[in-house]
C-alpha cells in the first residue's frame, strides 16, 4: 500500500511514533521543496514570457529584474535578489518540463540541485548529472562529481 506516512505497529510504541514523525517530516520537506521549485520556475516563466517576451533582451531584462527585485524585497523581504531572479529565469529556460514532471510524479529535484545544474552549460552533461540526481545522488555528491570533472561552481 502506497501511503504518505508509513504506519506500522511493531509493539514498540516509541519506535512506531518515531517512524511516524520521521516519515511526516520527510514528506513535509519534500512537499515544501517541490513547491519552492515550482514557485521559482513560474517566476522564471513570468519574467521570460511576459516581461522579456521570450527574448534575450539584456538591457531591458536587467532593468526589469532590478526593479522587480527591489519591489519584491520591499514586499517579502529577503529571498528575491537579482541573483535569485536570474536563477529562476535560467531554471525556467533550461528545464521547461518541470511542471509536467511534477504533475506526472516523475520527480522534481530540489531547488539546490537546480541551482547547481544551471551552472552546467553543456546540455548533454547537464542531462547526465540530472539523471544521476534522479537516482538519489545528493547535492554534495553532485558537487564533488562536477568538481572532479572540472566544472566550476558558484553559489
Amino acid at each position: 500500500m502506497n501511503t504518505i506516512i508509513k504506519y506500522e505497529n511493531t509493539n514498540n510504541l516509541v519506535k512506531d511514533i518515531c517512524t511516524i514523525i520521521d516519515e511526516a517530516q520527510k514528506f513535509a520537506y519534500q512537499t515544501v521543496d517541490t513547491t519552492l521549485v515550482l514557485r521559482n520556475w513560474y517566476i522564471g516563466k513570468r519574467i521570460d514570457e511576459e516581461a522579456l517576451e521570450g527574448k534575450d533582451r539584456a538591457k531591458y531584462g536587467a532593468e526589469v529584474i532590478d526593479k522587480l527585485s527591489k519591489e519584491l524585497t520591499g514586499i517579502y523581504g529577503k529571498g528575491y535578489s537579482k541573483r535569485i531572479l536570474y536563477q529562476c529565469l535560467k531554471v525556467y529556460r533550461m528545464f521547461p518540463r518541470i511542471v509536467n514532471e511534477a504533475r506526472s510524479q516523475l520527480g522534481v529535484l530540489s531547488w539546490t540541485h537546480y541551482r547547481i545544474l544551471i551552472q552546467v552549460e553543456d546540455r548533454a552533461a547537464r542531462q547526465w548529472y540530472e539523471k544521476k540526481l534522479m537516482i538519489k545522488f545528493g547535492a554534495q555528491q553532485l558537487y564533488k562529481e562536477m568538481f572532479l570533472h572540472s566544472i566550476i561552481l558558484e553559489f
